[in-house]
């Protein structure tokens, strides 16, 4: 069975990562990566580079860009989707938000 991954656990943090920017970079790999972002027009942009001499036997040429866009009015749905399958619970959301230092209010009843 395998194990359940901690919340908390964060990728490296990037220079170039802001609130409405995240970059991955590949730590064996530093010419690959993969950026999410939040365009000024709303848009969810998941983009990135595969870098790598192997890639010219597929692709032609030793690097491969992408691009994924999700529509503004389709972005909450994704957030939506991601929290039911990334949390079992609030407290689970609590931690991995503390840890990422984005602000929240709890409240029960």
């Amino acid at each position: 069975m395998a194990s359940k991954p901690d919340p908390t656990e964060m990728p490296p943090r990037h220079p170039d990562d802001t609130p409405a920017k995240l970059v991955i970079r590949d730590q064996k790999n530093p010419r690959s990566y993969l950026c999410a972002r939040v365009e000024t027009d709303g848009t969810l942009l998941y983009e990135g580079c595969d870098a790598d001499p192997k890639l010219e036997n597929f692709v032609g040429r030793d690097e491969y860009e992408y691009a994924l866009a999700i529509k503004p009015e389709q972005k909450d749905a994704v957030l939506l989707h991601l929290l039911r399958e990334r949390f079992a619970s609030v407290h689970d959301f609590k931690a991995w938000l503390q840890a990422r230092g984005i602000a929240s209010e709890f409240g029960s009843f």
